[in-house]
């Protein structure tokens, strides 16, 4: 179960905040962001096994980040990747585009996902179940994706932690808003947090045999600059330092820590 806490016009001047950690096969080989598609530019993460990503910019201000849905059916490993489409949607110029180039594909091409396609304006989420294709337009807040549906209470995840991904909005209103390392300094944190509970499925930082979280990214989109900040971490939260990511054809993202 990966985990995508994201931040829709949560912030006056960062209409884009995301943090996700991804959870995977300790044992399957993966890249540290990276231009995946030069014009116009995709940059993302990129899974060495089957060649797609997981969570993505690119230069028209989008960001897409994909997540396995729960099931009780184990993966058809005869279907697509669902990485592949990720990086297939990232190529879009606009989210209308890359919403509509999904839900025109049979579910059934896919194992079943959660995707979340945003720019700085609208924002979707689309469940792909074994038969049917749904989407859900967000609205202005604090939002937390996982294998679940999005904020949905019965994810153990989602229950235990959405609280805390929503206190780092209450800052005093009275003051400047928070700058992008600030946003930053909060959210690692809580993407590197374990649950005390028995249920691991309840951490945000997982920690299983041979499995568990394998990265991180945190991600915020200046209003100002017109452009993301992006850091990495190439291992768990708790553990790894975050790196400034380098973004093609803008430079550097803007405030970022290069370690935290």
């Amino acid at each position: 179960m990966c985990t995508l806490a994201f931040y829709f016009h949560a912030f006056p001047h960062h209409p884009i905040v995301a943090g996700a950690n991804r959870d995977e096969f300790l044992s399957r080989p993966s890249a540290a962001p990276l231009q995946l598609w030069p014009s116009p530019w995709v940059c993302g993460g990129q899974d060495l096994l089957a060649g797609g990503t997981w969570l993505g910019i690119n230069a028209n201000s989008m960001l897409v980040g994909i997540l396995n849905r729960h099931t009780s059916a184990p993966p058809d490993l005869r279907r697509r990747s669902r990485g592949l489409l990720c990086l297939d949607v990232l190529k879009h110029d606009s989210v209308l585009k890359a919403v509509n180039s999904v839900t025109s594909q049979p579910a059934q091409h896919y194992n079943p996902f959660n995707l979340l396609i945003a720019d700085p304006t609208t924002a979707y989420v689309i469940y792909a179940q074994e038969q049917t294709i749904e989407t859900q337009r967000l609205t202005p807040g604090v939002h937390l994706l996982t294998n679940y549906n999005l904020n949905d209470p019965q994810c153990p995840r989602t229950a235990r932690s959405f609280q805390n991904f929503s206190q780092i909005v209450s800052y005093d209103k009275s003051q400047s808003s928070p700058s992008t390392s600030q946003i930053f300094a909060q959210l690692r944190p809580l993407l590197a947090s374990h649950a005390p509970d028995p249920d691991p499925r309840a951490s945000v930082c997982l920690h299983l045999d041979g499995y568990g979280t394998c990265s991180s990214t945190m991600l915020a989109y200046s209003g100002h600059e017109h452009r993301y900040a992006y850091s990495f971490a190439s291992g768990s939260p708790c553990r790894s330092a975050y790196h400034e990511v380098f973004i093609p054809e803008g430079g550097r993202a803007s405030h970022p820590p290069s370690t935290m």
